[in-house]
């Protein structure tokens, strides 16, 4: 088992990766609410579109989707420097290899779910 101050460390990036996923799931049910529009049209008569009116018309539009998957990304990072640091003989190094941290986890929590 960890130290009492590795586990309110863990917490820390738990809920941190709670608000990272929690805006994903925002961001996402607000593309589907926004209709996820992808072009404007308007009559000609009224002139082009605009590049404001096409950022406002299309700013929810998963084409514009680059940050969020960074969110939803750091978020899983997050999630899983979390459970490594619950685990007492796992060290967690301050880098960004999502791939690396997973290979951790799975080694750290093998046999969990028999």
């Amino acid at each position: 088992m960890g130290s009492k101050s590795q586990y309110q460390l863990a917490l820390s990036f738990w809920k941190a990766s709670f608000e990272y996923l929690m805006l994903v799931e925002n961001i996402a049910r607000e593309t589907i609410v926004q209709g996820n529009t992808w072009f404007i049209t308007k009559r000609w008569q009224d002139g082009p579109v605009t590049e404001k009116e096409y950022h406002e018309g299309t700013k929810w539009s998963d084409h514009t989707i680059i940050p969020m998957l960074f969110n939803l990304y750091h978020g899983i990072e997050l999630l899983v420097k979390g459970f490594l640091l619950a685990r007492s003989q796992t060290e967690v190094k301050p880098t960004h290899t999502v791939q690396h941290l997973c290979r951790q986890f799975y080694n750290a929590y093998a046999g969990e779910g028999d």
